[in-house]
């Protein structure tokens, strides 16, 4: 996993690419992507997308955890997938 985050003033945005193995002889099944939210953002206002999928992915928040959590879907070796979460700031607009 590749990362670059961007923290904006009323935002946080993070880009991120998941690449499989490519020595994988079967795809990477139920895939699900987990990343922890700091709490000066709100991760229930979380948007994340994934390049090559129309609108949002469907995220799930954890309020006790402050986990955000999504599915990545199937991927077979080498395949790289890209994502980007946005949280806006606690008190600020939307993401």
């Amino acid at each position: 996993v590749n990362a670059i985050v961007q923290e904006l003033e009323d935002r946080c945005r993070i880009l991120f690419r998941l690449r499989v193995n490519p020595r994988n002889g079967t795809p990477l099944s139920n895939a699900v992507a987990l990343m922890s939210v700091p709490d000066e953002y709100d991760g229930r206002r979380a948007r994340v997308r994934s390049a090559g999928i129309e609108g949002d992915v469907g995220a799930d928040w954890n309020d006790m955890t402050r986990i955000l959590s999504w599915r990545a879907g199937e991927l077979h070796g080498g395949a790289i997938r890209e994502f980007e979460a946005s949280f806006p700031a606690v008190g600020g607009l939307e993401a």
